[in-house]
């Protein structure tokens, strides 16, 4: 029986061999922004909804995809078995060196898509891992590709025939499968496949199937969001208005909360702040009415994405307390330059940042630039300890323990460091400010630095190797 990995992998496949991946030759494409290890922020994982800001620390993806719960996303390498044996590469009608002996017919079309339960189906898309064309000029590899297509097609259609048998996770991946089929097979020249893609959930609700139509609509999404490396600001913004009609339709469920999770992310890497802004206001009363306490949390979560994307030019309101348990401030710091900066131990690049700012706040801390860093550990006891070994001079807070709303919450916080700089007068002067870049700010806000030569304590070297996951934001 194949399990929910092999299905996984059937789908990356079928995504890398339909699209001729290994061509010799083939323009590689963009791909959506690398919104797990982009240096040098650190994304979230959408599993689910997020809960409070979801920041996590930095890990480097197996793929240029967004990690998201979509079936075809998080792709599990090929399980024992499944790689094509050592040797002779088998050829169009041939079976792979020691599969099971197939009748003949079989043998002589491998494209041939059997009848039976979703089982046997998907057992027949594994066995086309092994196949290969028969030639490599580009007729040929065009011509596999059609037949590659087809078949898939056809077995998707089959398994989807089945709805009533079928398991949720089979479902899921038949209409994927059969997205990636029927794109190739527009891709090729096939009009009518390209018109039947852009039909399919129109189709599925008149054939009524309203929950495959909106599978359907989900997975087109998802496979959009993760090609938005090719597109322009303009069609981002176009996509940005799909996933909204989307969610607005309903109903919506965890899954489809990943749609909106992405889509921030693109939308904040590419530093489309009014369309953060727009997103908040066409869903933040159906999220917030949810009656689902992670959909909530996703309505805060956008809702707070969307006030900082909108903070430069505005007064910005830093609220917690202290490591010693004094409550912060803020009044205190009027009249300077401050840097608010969300870190936290377990990050990588955070920790690297801090050489560049000892050095800033060396050389303009009595000029009136200070520094306020929001811890969003989830263990105090490790903050301390780091804390002990590196003494830095600024006031540092740790979110856990606000009294009152946690600052990485209202300020939507998916990815750390994050650093934001507010000027002499409480209004925020740029978001998204790195070390590097601090200097070029201050000498605008303050001046040339009233000395230059000094040497900070730098912190220990960070580990080579940072924790895969780290604790959620509660």
């Amino acid at each position: 029986m194949t399990s929910t990995r092999d299905w996984k992998w059937l789908i990356l496949l079928a995504g890398l061999v339909l699209s001729g991946c290994g061509q010799s030759g083939e323009k590689k494409t963009a791909s959506a922004p690398e919104l797990r290890a982009r240096e040098p922020r650190v994304a979230v994982a959408p599993s689910s909804a997020p809960k409070s800001s979801g920041a996590q620390p930095e890990s480097p993806p197996a793929t240029d995809q967004p990690q998201t719960s979509a079936p075809s996303t998080e792709l599990s390498p090929p399980t024992s078995g499944q790689t094509a044996p050592e040797g002779r590469v088998p050829q169009e009608g041939q079976p792979a060196q020691g599969a099971s002996p197939q009748p003949s017919a079989q043998a002589a079309d491998p494209f041939q898509v059997p009848d039976g339960p979703p089982e046997k189906i998907f057992a027949f898309l594994e066995s086309l891992q092994n196949v290969q064309p028969s030639a490599t000029d580009e007729a040929s590899i065009d011509a596999f590709r059609k037949k590659l297509a087809t078949a898939v097609l056809t077995a998707a259609d089959k398994i989807l025939a089945q709805s009533q048998v079928a398991t949720e996770d089979q479902l899921t991946a038949a209409i994927q499968l059969k997205i990636l089929a029927l794109r190739m097979l527009g891709e090729l020249g096939d009009s009518a496949a390209a018109r039947t893609l852009a039909s399919l959930p129109a189709d599925l609700e008149a054939a009524g199937k309203p929950e495959l139509a909106r599978k359907v609509r989900f997975a087109t999404i998802m496979e959009e969001l993760q090609r938005s490396g090719e597109m322009t600001d303009a069609e981002v913004a176009q996509l940005a208005e799909k996933v909204q009609k989307y969610i607005q339709v309903g109903p919506v469920d965890k899954s489809d909360a990943t749609l909106v999770v992405v889509l921030c992310q693109i939308l904040e890497s590419r530093q489309l702040n009014e369309l953060l802004i727009g997103l908040h206001k066409a869903l933040a009363q159906q999220l917030a009415t949810s009656q689902d306490q992670d959909l909530q949390q996703l309505g805060k979560l956008v809702e707070g994405i969307a006030r900082r994307a909108g903070l430069v030019g505005q007064p910005m309101e830093v609220s917690g307390v202290t490591l010693n348990g004094q409550p912060l401030d803020w009044e205190s710091y009027k009249g300077k330059v401050v840097l608010v900066t969300f870190w936290a131990t377990w990050c990588g690049p955070c920790r690297r940042e801090i050489p560049a700012l000892l050095q800033a706040y060396e050389s303009y801390h009595q000029q009136g630039f200070d520094i306020v860093a929001i811890s969003v550990d989830d263990d105090r006891k490790a903050l301390e300890t780091f804390l002990q070994e590196n003494k830095l001079p600024w006031t540092i807070l740790f979110d856990q323990e606000s009294p009152g709303e946690k600052m990485a919450s209202k300020y939507g916080v998916m990815s750390i460091p994050q650093m934001i700089l507010v000027g002499r007068d409480g209004k925020v002067v740029a978001t998204g400010v790195r070390g590097h870049s601090l200097p070029e700010y201050l000498n605008q806000l303050i001046g040339p630095p009233a000395s230059t030569n000094q040497d900070p304590q730098l912190p220990p070297p960070v580990p080579e190797a940072m924790p895969a996951t780290a604790p959620q934001l509660n």
